[in-house]
């Protein structure tokens, strides 16, 4: 990445975008944040590239709960672990799981084994942590985190339906009014989701 306009840091120097490097790029940026940017943060929010974010959703959905406390929020799916664990898509850890997470690390580098996928490889090491995903649907069983594309959500067409822990039907009713985060987004739509966010003025406002 050579945008100088927004803040990054380059962890990994061989610049691979392989996805089975995921779980290692991960555990190393957690360490990195923590220790070396600030470790004055509430939240920590991991995603994907091909994930949009609204982050003012996100705001308000984390008001209620105690950053000094435990929890790992996204979409959850039912499969491999006993306590299931959330898509990479997106996955917010809160202040004390980010420090519980390094204090482990530190005192023994491979407290999180390595798997090839790295949202199974997350929640496998927090689990020995007894840290495990929360639900993050509303009060009406809508969904706030998108692990599919939206048609794929809208339509119900998911290729692993099974996967997830908390139901869906279909249409717009499967959506929470305070959606967070939606997932499989191309460039062009994640400027048009832009758009229609933050541009375009709807009709109670004219």
């Amino acid at each position: 990445m050579n945008d100088t306009s927004i803040v990054h840091y380059s962890l990994w120097t061989t610049n691979t975008t392989k996805s089975l490097d995921a779980h290692n790029k991960t555990i190393r940026a957690w360490k990195y944040v923590f220790n070396n940017i600030s470790d004055k943060f509430d939240w920590y929010y991991k995603a994907d590239d091909d994930t949009y974010m609204i982050s003012e959703k996100m705001r308000e959905f984390l008001k209620k709960y105690n950053p000094k406390e435990p929890h790992f929020f996204g979409a959850r799916f039912k499969m491999y672990l006993k306590n299931g664990y959330n898509s990479g898509a997106g996955m917010i850890f809160s202040y004390e799981t980010v420090r519980l997470l390094n204090e482990a690390l530190n005192k023994d580098s491979n407290f999180c084994e390595y798997h090839v996928y790295e949202d199974l490889g997350i929640a496998q090491c927090l689990a020995k942590l007894n840290i495990f995903p929360e639900k993050t649907t509303d009060e009406n069983g809508k969904h706030r985190f998108l692990p599919y594309n939206f048609q794929e959500m809208y339509y119900n067409t998911l290729d692993a339906p099974g996967w997830l822990k908390d139901p869906i039907g279909k249409g717009f009713d499967i959506f929470s009014p305070s959606l967070v985060q939606l997932h499989h987004v191309q460039p062009n739509d994640m400027l048009l989701i832009e758009a229609m966010l933050y541009k375009v003025r709807n009709a109670s406002d004219c």
